[in-house]
């Protein structure tokens, strides 16, 4: 099993939060690791049925492909 770092920032929102498969509760995070390049895994567990749900996060938004091509656009602020 990997180590896993214990979560000690401020707490999720709940949006941030996914809800279990199984049962629909929020998930609490449990641990973030490294993932391949640009990216962390987080490990969410349910308290009410103890599922356990791994998510793979970029862990820059601005570096992702969607935004990349949104700062590529032609869109500008407006003047």
């Amino acid at each position: 099993m990997p180590d896993f770092q214990t979560s000690q920032g401020l707490p999720l929102l709940p949006i941030e939060h996914p809800r279990c498969l199984r049962c629909s509760a929020r998930m609490t995070l449990t641990g973030i690791q490294d993932g391949p390049k640009g990216y962390d895994l987080r490990m969410f567990e349910c308290a009410r049925c103890t599922y356990t749900q791994v998510v793979r996060v970029e862990t820059d938004p601005m570096k992702s492909s969607g935004a990349m091509k949104w700062v590529a656009s032609d869109l500008k602020p407006p003047q």
